[in-house]
């Protein structure tokens, strides 16, 4: 898994969470780690799930999907 990180200027920075990326998708899959999805948004909606962030309705992750 390839992670890309948006600095606040905009620019790109390819790998700098590789090294976090590999253990933590590790951690997952043995379910060590599980996530807390509160809600799977579709692209579309984009507005509400960021309302749901900025109102603070959310417990556990807001999560953008195609």
């Amino acid at each position: 898994m390839r992670a890309v990180v948006i600095t606040a200027h905009g620019d790109f920075d390819r790998g700098t969470l590789t090294p976090w990326i590999d253990p933590l998708a590790a951690l997952i899959e043995d379910g060590t780690v599980d996530p807390v999805v509160h809600e799977a948004v579709p692209f579309d909606r984009a507005g509400d799930a960021h309302r749901i962030l900025t109102e603070r309705r959310n417990v556990g992750k807001v999560v953008l999907v195609p």
